[in-house]
């Protein structure tokens, strides 16, 4: 997403490039909006913090939808200059494990036969992102980008195990209502460009 904006800002940039050239500027101004919406089951943003079940979590969800709108106002000496771009994102998917006993069934993960609100030692999570840039001046579609993505997690923290009998997660060996942190191991990305 920090990508695209900064895209934006230089395609902004060369658009206006020609203008400031022969204008004096002034002023920019940028105000940048994101709501989320179709979140899955369990997941709330916050402060560009996800949370799973209430815990803080460092990878986001599988599904969900994000729109960003960006407003841009360049101001110099004689006009006004304005620039209304929005960035949609799309993603959906699912989760998968080798570890026993877990089993995700399309809105929460279960351990044993029973709903738990975590994630298992390891995991991946398979996805299909459609990024869909409108110019919201003229209503047209600028880009849109399909990915496809395979993304594996682990816990690799020594100080984390899962308890096969209690089926809670231990830290320093205690039980506690934590998430662990999960490394990121590897990530395959197919990219399709419409």
């Amino acid at each position: 997403m920090k990508t695209q904006i900064l895209l934006i800002v230089i395609l902004l940039h060369n658009l206006f490039a020609g203008y400031a050239q022969e204008m004096k500027l002034q002023k920019s101004i940028v105000t940048k909006t994101i709501f989320f919406d179709k979140v899955e089951q369990g997941w709330t943003q916050e402060k560009n913090k996800w949370f799973y079940n209430g815990e803080t979590v460092n990878f986001v969800p599988a599904t969900y939808c994000s729109v960003e709108t960006i407003d841009s106002t360049l101001i110099f000496e004689q006009s006004t200059i304005k620039k209304n771009i929005q960035i949609k994102e799309e993603s959906t998917g699912f989760y998968e494990t080798i570890e026993s006993d877990w089993k995700w069934n399309d809105e929460a993960w279960y351990y044993k036969g029973k709903i738990v609100k975590s994630f298992p030692p390891s995991f991946t999570k398979k996805t299909t992102i459609i990024t869909t840039t409108y110019d919201l001046d003229s209503k047209e579609v600028k880009n849109q980008e399909k990915i496809k993505e395979e993304t594996f997690y682990e816990v690799k923290s020594e100080s984390w195990k899962w308890d096969i009998n209690d089926g809670c997660w231990l830290l320093h060996g205690k039980k506690n209502d934590l998430l662990p942190s999960y490394d990121f191991v590897r990530s395959v990305k197919q990219y399709e460009n419409h």
